[in-house]
């Protein structure tokens, strides 16, 4: 594996798996000069190993390597839910087509043949990257709404169950105060039991606003804690 010096910052990374050390250095510096930050397997195997780690935004794939194919390293990572979405560039070598249909047909957005021309690989790549872009915002808009979703369905159970409570225990407390009016009429032993239910309900309200907020904070701390991950 091979990467750059440079700070990742925000540049986009593409990972090139080929056995031919050449093609390697080639793509490596040409595609550095892009602007990408650039990490380099030598064979299938290892180029699903570094896709799994690193997550690169687009993936440059050899077909015939060792130990392992582009073809065989292709279906793997599109199996993989962590990797699946990653565009995957097939490149073979000129006049094999079946090496293109079993690419297209592992899972592969876009096939190139060789010898290529540098000028259209780097447009190839820049053209996938179009698409991922639009696939990121997408998922940043799904994961949005489902946050929305998930805040609005958090507050308005917390309102149905604050409401239902809160309810009742204005009416309980209404009908003690009466009570406490009248404590002639009870036992000392009676009054006090009356006076600890009022104390525990009393809690009760102030432990629901508690747990409304307590809420909010989790939720918005997992929400944080995820995108992070993400």
């Amino acid at each position: 594996m091979a990467i750059n010096s440079q700070s990742r910052g925000e540049s986009r990374t593409l990972l090139v798996v080929d056995d031919d050390n050449d093609i390697r250095d080639l793509l490596h510096t040409e595609l550095e000069l892009e602007g990408f930050y650039v990490f380099t397997a030598h064979n299938g195997a290892v180029g699903v190993e570094i896709a799994k780690m690193q997550k690169p935004d687009v993936i440059l794939m050899d077909v015939i390597m060792p130990e392992m194919s582009g073809i065989e390293a292709t279906k793997i990572l599109k199996r993989d839910e962590n990797t699946k979405y990653i565009p995957i560039i097939m490149v073979t070598s000129e006049g094999k087509k079946e090496h293109i249909i079993n690419g297209l047909e592992a899972g592969a957005i876009d096939c190139l043949t060789k010898p290529f021309f540098l000028p259209e690989l780097k447009a190839r790549v820049r053209a996938v990257l179009r698409f991922k872009n639009v696939h990121d915002d997408l998922i940043k808009m799904k994961e949005q709404l489902i946050k929305k979703e998930m805040t609005s369905k958090i507050r308005d159970t917390t309102n149905i169950i604050h409401e239902t409570i809160h309810n009742n225990v204005e009416i309980i407390l209404t009908k003690l105060t009466y009570i406490r009016k009248h404590r002639q009429y009870l036992s000392e032993k009676d009054f006090n039991i009356i006076e600890s239910a009022a104390g525990n309900i009393k809690n009760t309200v102030a432990n629901l606003t508690f747990l409304d907020t307590l809420t909010y904070k989790v939720y918005h701390s997992i929400s944080g804690i995820a995108e992070k991950i993400h």
